[in-house]
């Protein structure tokens, strides 16, 4: 794990048992804006986190920086579809409450190749509901 991401990760005190999931990591850049409110985390890793780990991970970075909008952009060598459903359903569960619509499509199938996700409707009345709200949801 690069020092930075490891300075990063003790700083926000992530729990020590978690920092497997970020060996061959790297922190490779933050970035603020002009009023010093927001920063962006530039993060590579070789493969996908849990969804657990990735919460966690955010939980304790928005805690610790709780006085800026904190956003992070995770790059990731390996991929691990498996791990998609699970990203799928947290996004829907933590966007339902302004959307509700959303809720409609939590145990739809899906299916992510090429970075693009796919999500499978029964009839036209869905699509036309996941078509209304997809532009928010990406």
């Amino acid at each position: 794990m690069q020092d930075k991401l490891k300075t990063l990760l003790e700083q926000i005190n992530f729990d020590n048992n978690l920092f497997v999931f970020f060996n061959d990591g790297k922190l490779n850049k933050i970035v603020g804006n002009k009023d010093k409110t927001k920063y962006n985390f530039y993060i590579s890793l070789i493969e996908t986190l849990p969804i657990d780990v990735y919460t966690n991970f955010m939980d304790n970075l928005k805690k610790h920086f709780s006085n800026y909008k904190v956003k992070v952009s995770f790059t990731v060598d390996k991929q691990n579809n498996e791990l998609i459903q699970d990203y799928y359903q947290y996004l829907i569960k933590k966007n339902v409450e302004e959307f509700p619509l959303l809720e409609t499509f939590l145990d739809n199938e899906i299916n992510y190749e090429n970075n693009i996700l796919t999500i499978e409707v029964a009839n036209k009345a869905e699509q036309m509901k996941l078509d209304s709200i997809a532009n928010k949801l990406i």
